[in-house]
């Protein structure tokens, strides 16, 4: 509970920061239209091309604006729907639903022994031996448990530390 509050902060704190981004590259034109077309302007061709090479720049300029927020625009929409999801509570109920299942496959670990099967795929695996990290099967390959149960060492570490620090608390 206490790492998805801190979580909701670090999203917050990043769309706090993506803001500041799009206000400092941000600045609306007074007349985009009038800005980047001189609509109706004829006359010599010195002040023509003059107008012309201003007009580009300005145009690239915004264009390279453009370029830059895009990314920041998506990105705050992103983070305003994962704050949106995490203050809805379903992000909450997901997470609970994640450990148990996590939890599940660990105590599958450890009940796993010699003569056990597992269908990693579309085959049938029979476990020859065991050991804290490892199965080997009957023809002699090798299968970390992340292969068997599908998880990965950082997850599994992750649902170890917190299933540790509740059995301290008890």
């Amino acid at each position: 509970m206490n790492s998805i509050q801190e979580f909701r902060q670090e999203l917050a704190n990043r769309l706090v920061e993506v803001e500041q981004e799009i206000k400092k590259l941000g600045g609306e034109p007074k007349d985009p239209v009038g800005d980047s077309f001189h609509l109706g302007q004829v006359g010599g061709s010195a002040t023509t091309n003059f107008l012309r090479k201003q007009k580009d720049r300005y145009l690239e300029t915004t264009i390279n604006r453009a370029v830059k927020l895009v990314p920041l625009y998506k990105e705050r929409e992103a983070l305003e729907n994962r704050l949106q999801h995490i203050d809805s509570g379903d992000f909450e109920k997901r997470v609970r639903q994640e450990n148990k299942a996590v939890e599940f496959l660990l105590k599958y670990w450890e009940q796993l022994k010699p003569g056990d099967t597992f269908q990693p795929g579309s085959s049938v695996i029979t476990i020859k031996r065991k050991n804290k990290n490892t199965v080997t099967d009957t023809n002699g390959h090798r299968w970390s448990r992340t292969e068997v149960l599908n998880v990965s060492k950082s997850r599994i570490a992750e649902i170890q530390a917190m299933a540790n620090s509740l059995e301290n608390k008890a």
